[in-house]
């Protein structure tokens, strides 16, 4: 039978998939787009890449016992070298169009791939980190998506590893926004942002005076079970350093002063 035959079939196939209802249906229709996958290549022709539709089932997790053909295009690969390959024939087929891990893993199981990790779709994101890490010819381009670099100029490139910034997958507006919108919804539900003051506003005061009155920080710091940290950051708050306390306190002894009659930085004596 024809390449272009057997093509038409493979696609009819991958059209109904999504129309079964039962897990049966799926894996029987898993069998035969491997065995046209196979009839394909072994034909000289290469299988059409395509992304799965929104709301397609995932593909089933009972292993293929079928071995992968000999002459797949990821025969003999790990999924280090085959996440890159797949992103390859997809560029060769349609342009640059990223993928997520998912969509990755679901094509290269619509290929005959197997996996005994319990999230697949997590091996082929660990093994693209890895690529990009060694050989440098996959990336996150943004909104957990991946691409190759040969996609891209050097300009763009420059501007995709700005934008994504680390953020795991997403670019940085749109980490922005969802932080943004989770701060919102927590607020609405009554959470306190921010740490949590451990210590009262009388309580602060007596701190700062026994600061003034040279108690060593890791006394103070007992007295109030809090960190030497947690000291030092409310005397910043303030307006205060250790050393000025000190020398404050040193001054006011020595002129007879009750420091807890001086007033706070920023105030006046009236």
């Amino acid at each position: 039978m024809p390449s272009r035959l057997l093509q038409k079939c493979l696609a009819d196939l991958r059209a109904a998939r999504p129309l079964a209802t039962a897990t049966a249906e799926r894996v029987a229709i898993d069998g035969a787009i491997a065995d046209i996958v196979e009839g394909i290549l072994a034909s000289g022709g290469m299988p059409e890449i395509i992304a799965p539709q929104v709301g397609e089932p995932a593909l089933s997790a009972q292993p293929n016992e079928r071995p992968m053909s000999k002459h797949s295009p990821f025969y003999g690969m790990g999924l280090k070298e085959a996440c890159p390959k797949l992103l390859w024939l997809i560029g060769e087929k349609t342009g640059k169009v990223p993928q997520t891990p998912r969509e990755i893993w679901e094509q290269l199981q619509a290929e005959g791939w197997t996996s005994n990790h319990h999230d697949p779709a997590h091996s082929v994101y660990d093994a693209l980190r890895r690529r990009a890490k060694t050989h440098g010819d996959v990336l996150i381009v943004g909104s957990g998506k991946w691409g190759r670099t040969d996609w891209y100029s050097d300009a763009e490139l420059e501007d995709i590893r700005k934008s994504v910034g680390g953020m795991g997958g997403r670019d940085r507006g749109e980490h922005i926004e969802r932080t943004k919108a989770g701060m919102a919804t927590a607020k609405l539900r009554g959470a306190r942002l921010g740490a949590i003051k451990k210590l009262t506003a009388e309580q602060a005061t007596q701190l700062i005076d026994m600061v003034r009155d040279g108690i060593a920080i890791k006394q103070i710091a007992k007295h109030f079970e809090i960190s030497a940290g947690s000291i030092y950051n409310y005397l910043r708050a303030k307006g205060y350093t250790r050393r000025d306390l000190r020398q404050q306190g040193e001054k006011l002894r020595a002129g007879g002063v009750d420091p807890s009659t001086e007033p706070e930085p920023g105030e006046t004596r009236h």
